[in-house]
C-alpha cells in the first residue's frame, strides 16, 4: 500500500517540509500563484522564527548537553503544526497511544484512507547513528512488505524496516507513539494568515525569555566568557571537557539540522518577500535584507565555533557538510555512503571530548571570538525585530 501520487520534494525544516509536501499531495495550491506553497511561506504563516538557547548539565551525562532551535516554538512542535494548520483553514488530526501494535493500527488506518502521515521518532541509534536523524518528523506515506516508506526532506525516500520504525516511534516517551494527519483547507485567507504568522514572530522574539527569544543570544554571548557564573562556559567546560561536542553541536544546529544554514534566518527573508507580494507591502523587502544578513551572520558564528585553522575541526566540517549532502541528494540510497563518514564522526568525537585540542588560552581566544559573534547577531537581530515591529505596528 503506497500512495503513488505523493512525491519527495525534499525540503529544509522538518515540520514545514512535511506539511508542504503533504499539501501538494492533497494539490492544494496558493491562492496568490495557483501553484504549490514554498516551505518558506508555511514557515511565516506558522509564526516564523524563534532563538532557543539551553545548556543542560545532567549528573548521569558525562558532557554538558546544548540544545538551539531557530523556529517559532521549536519546543512546542505540536503547537507550531496545529497553529499552522489552523491558520490555512484546514485541520489536522493528532493520535497518540502506549501501545505499538495500537501504533502500527493507527498508522495503517491512516494511509487506508489515502492520507500520509507525519510522524514522531528517533532514528539515532542503531543501525543509522545519524545526527540528523534523531528525535524529529518526517512523513509516512507507503508500505511495501515489512517495510515503509519515509519522506524526511530528502529528494528521494528512506525504506526503513517496520519494526525498526515501531522501536523509533516509541523511543522518546513523550512522543507516545504520536502521529499526525494533515486536513487539506479549502479557501484560504492568505492575507490574514500571513499578517498573523508575522505578529506571531514579532511577540515571540521579542518577549523576554532568556531560553526561547532573543534575550537568549545575549545570554548566551555573556556566558561565553563569564568565569564567576557557574554557566560560563569557562567554568563549566574547564579542561575543555565535553567541549568539542559541544561546538559541533553549534555548527550542526545552525547548518544542517533543520535550518538550511543560517539558523532558518534565510528562509525566513524568503517568507518576507513574498508576504511583501501578498499584502502588498514592498517595506518588507527592506526587513526581507536585514535576515539574509542575519543568514549571513549565523553562518559566520557556525565557521567561527569550528575554526578552519585547527585541522580536526576542518575535518570535522568536511564530513558534517558531506554527510548532509549526501543525505539530501540521495535519503535513503546514501545510507552506505554515510554510513563511514558517521563512524568517523563517531570516533572524533569519542576522542577529542577528553582532550579538547587546544590549549587554555587558545580556549579563552575562542570563546571570546565566539562572544563577538554573538554580539553581532544579537544586535543584528533587534534591529531586525525592530523593523518587523514597525510594519506589525502600521500595518495593524
Amino acid at each position: 500500500m503506497i500512495l503513488d501520487a505523493y512525491k519527495t520534494l525534499g525540503g529544509v525544516h522538518p515540520e514545514t517540509a512535511a506539511v508542504n509536501n503533504i499539501l501538494a499531495f492533497h494539490g492544494v495550491t496558493a491562492p496568490h500563484t495557483g501553484k504549490p506553497f514554498t516551505e518558506a511561506l508555511l514557515l511565516g504563516i506558522g509564526g516564523g522564527l524563534g532563538s532557543m538557547f539551553i545548556l543542560w548539565e545532567f549528573e548521569k551525562h558525562d558532557y554538558p548537553s546544548i540544545v538551539l532551535g531557530f523556529r517559532h516554538k521549536d519546543n512546542y512542535p505540536v503547537k507550531f503544526l496545529q497553529g499552522l494548520c489552523a491558520r490555512l483553514g484546514g485541520g489536522e488530526r493528532i493520535f497518540e497511544t502506549t501501545g505499538k501494535v495500537k501504533a502500527a493500527d493507527q498508522l495503517e488506518e491512516i494511509l487506508a484512507g489515502g492520507n500520509p502521515a507525519i510522524v514522531w521518532l528517533d532514528l539515532g541509534g542503531p543501525p543509522y547513528f545519524f545526527h540528523y536523524m534523531l528525535a524529529g518528523v518526517a512523513v509516512v506515506y507507503g508500505f511495501e512488505g515489512d517495510h515503509v516508506f519515509l519522506d524526511n526532506r530528502a529528494a528521494r525516500p528512506y525504506r526503513i524496516p517496520q519494526d525498526l520504525l515501531a522501536e523509533a516511534r516509541a523511543k522518546v516517551p513523550s512522543f507516545r507513539s504520536r502521529l499526525m494527519m494533515v486536513e487539506p483547507p479549502g479557501q484560504v485567507d492568505l492575507e490574514t494568515a500571513v499578517a498573523a504568522g508575522i505578529r506571531d514572530c514579532v511577540a515571540y522574539l521579542g518577549g523576554s525569555s532568556t531560553s526561547f527569544a532573543l534575550p537568549a543570544v545575549r545570554k548566551w554571548a555573556r556566558l561565553m566568557t563569564d568565569e564567576k557564573n557557574v554557566k560560563g562556559w569557562p567554568v563549566i567546560f574547564e579542561g575543555g571537557r565535553g567541549l568539542y561536542g559541544t561546538l559541533r553541536t553549534v555548527y550542526e544546529a545552525i547548518e544542517h539540522l533543520g535550518n538550511g544554514g543560517g539558523a532558518l534566518r534565510g528562509l525566513y527573508a524568503d517568507f518576507l518577500v513574498e508576504a511583501a507580494a501578498v499584502l502588498g507591502r514592498n517595506e518588507l523587502k527592506e526587513t526581507a535584507a536585514l535576515y539574509r544578513e542575519l543568514h549571513d551572520l549565523w553562518r559566520g558564528l557556525a565557521q567561527a565555533v569550528l575554526p578552519e585553522r585547527v585541522d580536526v575541526f576542518r575535518e570535522t566540517r568536511e564530513l558534517l557538510d558531506r554527510r548532509e549532502a549526501l543525505r539530501r541528494e540521495l535519503g535513503g540510497e546514501g545510507l552506505e555512503d554515510i554510513r563511514p563518514l558517521s563512524d568517523a564522526l563517531h570516533a572524533l568525537k569519542g576522542e577529542l571530548n577528553d582532550a579538547f585540542p587546544m590549549n587554555g588560552s587558545e580556549t579563552a581566544a575562542l570563546f571570546a571570538e565566539i562572544r563577538d559573534h554573538l554580539e553581532a547577531i544579537y544586535n543584528a537581530e533587534m534591529g531586525a525585530l525592530s523593523s518587523l515591529r514597525s510594519f506589525v505596528s502600521e500595518y495593524n
